[in-house]
């Protein structure tokens, strides 16, 4: 039994010592609480911060792959886009320098020219063909001119005799050639003549050569007979280009004397140049270059179609011929065979 107070004192001591007891588990669990809380609001603190942390990392990853897919597709976009710019670009060379887009073989025979096929416009010399290999020609190809020699007789043709004695010299490098007298009457109609013929086979215009004359005889009845040539030509009403003549054109021009005459021009050798001594063919020079280009580009900006032959195999000269006639959207082709009589 407990007692609230005894006069010896034994009862409250032990009373006291319970109460100290007591009083000490009470401050202990009171400690023990307190170090629970502290843990949970810790723990509770730790848990925050940690979940906090994996959130801002999950949406900074959600962002990047975001913003690598976005700028991924940005960049597949842009790539697409140069690729099909690229290759607008290299279908839009192809078509305007497309090598079988022109071809010149006035030295080749029917046999030779039974070979050629798809080409847009194919130059050959009708004199030496029949009606029905023009025919097949133009079946197998698209345009078909024919050489026709304004300025010179070649031995190998029936009117050479007929025409000797007015011939003004010997042709340099081509031995069975002679310059012939553009002045006179009876070579003028004697040439339109021809032209009728080569019409009447079913050509579809005339390759007009050697009007160089002017430039070897520059004499004003030459330069009228040549001009007279071209006019009384085109009154067969078919397309006229004339080879080389840059003397005689450039004059013509200046004056407007060729307007609604000459189609176009074809210019051989402005990157390539032949060494008739050693029958081999070279680069051409920067100034003879630059003086083809100022003439071809005058011509050009005369409304007058551009055409350009070359000769070799060198592949340094042909992607030369390529890249500029791609850049002007001229025409041109270039020949091993300086003769023009095979295909290439």
């Amino acid at each position: 039994m407990t007692s609230k107070g005894g006069r010896d004192g034994s009862e409250y001591k032990i009373n006291m010592f319970d109460l100290k007891c007591k009083t000490d588990r009470i401050l202990k669990n009171n400690k023990s609480d307190k170090s629970e809380k502290r843990m949970i609001v810790l723990m509770t603190v730790i848990l925050f911060i940690t979940f906090t942390f994996i959130t801002l990392i999950f949406t900074g990853c959600n962002e990047f792959v975001v913003q690598k897919n976005t700028s991924g597709k940005e960049c597949e976009d842009h790539n697409s886009k140069e690729k099909q710019k690229n290759q607008d670009a290299l279908r839009n060379q192809k078509k305007s320098v497309d090598k079988r887009d022109y071809c010149v073989l006035i030295g080749a025979g029917e046999k030779e020219l039974k070979k050629c096929k798809g080409y847009k416009l194919l130059v050959v010399d009708a004199e030496r063909l029949s009606n029905k290999s023009i025919d097949i020609l133009k079946r197998n190809n698209g345009k078909v001119y024919s050489y026709l020699n304004l300025g010179s007789i070649e031995s190998f043709r029936s009117d050479f005799r007929e025409f000797k004695g007015i011939a003004l010299g010997k042709y340099e490098n081509w031995e069975e050639e002679l310059w012939i007298d553009v002045s006179k009457n009876s070579w003028r109609e004697h040439l339109l003549l021809k032209a009728r013929e080569l019409k009447n086979k079913g050509i579809d215009g005339f390759f007009v050569d050697n009007t160089d004359v002017y430039s070897v005889y520059p004499r004003e009845e030459i330069y009228k007979g040549v001009l007279e040539s071209l006019k009384n030509i085109k009154t067969l009403n078919l397309p006229i280009v004339v080879n080389g003549g840059d003397t005689f054109m450039s004059r013509a021009a200046r004056k407007d004397h060729i307007e609604n005459i000459v189609y176009g021009i074809n210019q051989e050798c402005v990157f390539s140049s032949i060494d008739f001594s050693k029958n081999k063919i070279y680069k051409s020079d920067d100034e003879t270059k630059k003086f083809f280009k100022d003439y071809m580009e005058n011509m050009k900006q005369k409304g007058i179609k551009i055409f350009i032959l070359e000769y070799g195999r060198d592949k340094k000269i042909n992607a030369e011929v390529k890249a500029y006639c791609s850049n002007k959207k001229f025409q041109y082709a270039m020949s091993p065979y300086i003769e023009l009589n095979k295909i290439y």
